[in-house]
């Protein structure tokens, strides 16, 4: 594989590994914020990290997120309009 195509297929796998790790970091963050700053924050890096990197949507699906992001509405953790419209675009 002279044309480089082994080396992009590495780089994207490198390129996911890190998107995957990124976002279980971030779904930490929507799990354990105590205000709701550091909640919406998480979300809109969620949410763009699965308009960046598509695969990060499968990993979003497998790993709870809307049942955190539900947890935390009951929790006032997400109690501003911006919060709420992040976390309902990431249940979508």
């Amino acid at each position: 594989m002279r044309d480089g195509t082994y080396n992009s297929f590495v780089d994207g796998c490198a390129v996911v590994r890190v998107a995957f790790t990124e976002c279980t970091m971030l779904l930490g963050l929507c799990r354990e914020a105590s205000s709701h700053e550091v909640f919406l924050l998480s979300c809109v890096a969620l949410a763009n990290m699965s308009l960046l990197e598509p695969t990060t949507c499968d990993f979003l699906s497998l790993n709870s997120t809307v049942a955190v992001l539900v947890d935390a509405s009951y929790r006032h953790t997400a109690h501003s309009l911006f919060a709420k419209d992040q976390a309902r675009w990431l249940a979508v």
